[in-house]
């Protein structure tokens, strides 16, 4: 999910365990808000994993807060969209990394129709419960391999 509200990168702490991915734990925790500015029920951010996430053929390390996330798995936030500033056609469904320089100019679109999608290819485990939620967003390969 790519939250613009959110203001941290996360990933829901039952998808890591689930995974076995290794965390580490935070100085200091971060609290967790709501959009009404309430305190979220899963409490704070207590610690952090670096993986490397892949879209298409762009690949980066990325440092996500540790959180419960209820039925998400993985929220991108507004960090990342700052970051990488893509221009996103609403109607057409396609988002194009054009306006930040690690990456060519290309277009990926958000939405396929069924017939058309593709088989993801992961380079660490069997994620596919991550996969099923990046492809609704990006028409790519999505991987999440450990450090």
């Amino acid at each position: 999910l790519i939250d613009s509200g959110c203001m941290g990168s996360s990933i829901d702490s039952g998808f890591m365990q689930a995974k076995g991915f290794n965390f580490q734990p935070l100085p200091c925790p971060i609290p967790v808000y709501n959009a009404d500015e309430t305190l979220n029920q899963g409490g704070m951010v207590m610690h952090h994993v670096m993986l490397c996430m892949t879209i298409r053929h762009h690949s980066e390390w990325i440092t996500f807060g540790v959180t419960d996330l209820g039925k998400g798995k993985l929220f991108l936030g507004h960090e990342w969209l700052k970051n990488h500033n893509p221009s996103i056609n609403w109607q057409m469904g396609s988002a194009k990394f054009d306006q930040c320089p690690k990456y060519s100019q290309q277009s990926y679109q958000i939405y396929e129709p069924e017939e058309e999608r593709k088989t993801p290819k992961w380079s660490s485990g069997s994620l596919t419960e991550l996969w099923k939620m990046a492809r609704e967003f990006f028409l790519s390969t999505f991987t999440i391999t450990k450090p």
